[in-house]
């Protein structure tokens, strides 16, 4: 019954735990709300699977809300190292936020390792291909349940988030976008990755994290150098630097934010650094035992709002497009015709070039080939398709 709590339900178990107060009041409290979380919860659908991958049989959990639309978007929410599917769902309370916003979230489960503990393959080379097999599952989960290619992220806790930079390297073109809470990225998974990707990054992590410490160790980059590779990859210059709001001062803990914004690629890529924050996810129900949780915001809505800015903005059949005045079309690096500001945007609606046109024919850098979008004019008023070959 608790794990399909609505989100006020939740809210009251957290003051109670917060406040230390007996679980005796917990269990009231939820059996007062019983019937009505059973009405709210009839519409949305909650698939418990198995997927066929390399031999072997996976499980996963898929939660689909009741008002998912077709070519809606997919989260993949990756649980850490010990851990596994369920748990993972009821501690992030992603439901929540998709409930709030209309996405799918798969909660997938990694393989036992060695010592019996469930894990993922992020770049450790325990033989395991946990790449290929969230690659295959939100392959499968598109076509099945109709949700869109172009928005299909991925994020997790610890392990989850290790595994998450691992499909930024590896997966980039199923996996648009990531976002990491208490992982970093393996020395592994960076020597494997190209340097020139550029994939929206978000890492929240805090500084009293004693499993996956912030300063790093053998064999884990530090969350600074995670930040400053990913900053690189997307031409990113300086971040724009904030404290969030103390709004719960019992937790111990505050938020400074960096958000790199102004990035050569049109991405963004943000650090959450929770000031004496332990291993947990901010927003949760405290557990205690792995540091301080930040309450000042909440992780799960704070990574919907990181990846809902890389979804469809401009679509080819409603796009209004104006007199063609540019050429050659198809071009290959340059275009002609037009003069001031330009910018190239792929159809998904990610910005991916900007630059000053001349009145002459002006180059751009390689882009891979296929339909584009080109603003120009005032203000970027207008609006082309460019077909790049």
């Amino acid at each position: 019954m608790f794990e399909e709590a609505p989100k006020f339900k939740r809210s009251i178990s957290k003051f109670i735990l917060n406040f230390g107060w007996p679980m005796k009041y917990l269990e009231l409290v939820l059996v007062s709300f019983f019937c009505f979380t059973i009405a709210q919860h009839q519409a949305q659908t909650t698939v418990i699977d198995t997927f066929e991958h390399d031999g072997l049989m996976r499980d996963y959990i898929l939660y689909l809300p009741a008002n998912l639309q077709a070519e809606a978007p997919l989260v993949f929410n990756l649980h850490g190292y010990t851990s596994n599917a369920d748990q993972q769902r009821f501690y992030s309370e992603m439901d929540d936020v998709a409930d709030d916003n209309g996405f799918a979230v798969c909660y997938p489960d990694g393989t036992l390792d060695e010592l019996g503990a469930p894990h993922w393959n992020s770049g450790w080379a325990s033989g395991v291909d946990d790449t290929g097999f969230l690659v295959a599952l939100a392959q499968s989960l598109q076509i099945e349940h109709d949700l869109d290619p172009e928005r299909t992220f991925s994020c997790g806790m610890s392990n989850g988030g290790f595994m998450s930079y691992h499909l930024a390297c590896e997966a980039n073109d199923t996996f648009k976008a990531v976002a990491s809470v208490t992982g970093s990225m393996s020395v592994l998974t960076e020597a494997g990755c190209d340097p020139s990707l550029a994939v929206p990054i978000f890492e929240i992590h805090g500084t009293l994290d004693l499993v996956v410490p912030y300063d790093g160790q053998d064999g884990i980059l530090s969350i600074d150098d995670v930040v400053s590779f990913w900053a690189n990859s997307n031409g990113c210059v300086s971040p724009d630097e904030y404290e969030l709001d103390n709004t719960s001062l019992l937790d111990l803990c505050t938020v400074t934010v960096n958000k790199y914004t102004n990035c050569d690629s049109g991405n963004e890529v943000w650090l959450y650094t929770v000031n004496g924050g332990g291993h947990t996810w901010p927003g949760a129900i405290p557990i205690g035992v792995t540091g301080n949780t930040n309450q000042d915001f909440e992780a799960s809505e704070e990574i919907w709002e990181f990846f809902n800015q890389y979804q469809p903005t401009v679509g080819v059949d409603d796009l209004v497009v104006n007199e063609s005045t540019i050429y050659p079309n198809p071009a290959i690096n340059r275009i002609c015709g037009i003069s001031g500001k330009f910018e190239l945007w792929s159809i998904s609606g990610s910005k991916v070039y900007s630059g000053m046109a001349t009145e002459q024919c002006s180059e751009f850098s390689q882009l891979s080939p296929g339909l584009y979008i080109v603003k120009y004019g005032l203000n970027l008023s207008r609006s082309e398709r460019l077909v790049i070959r």
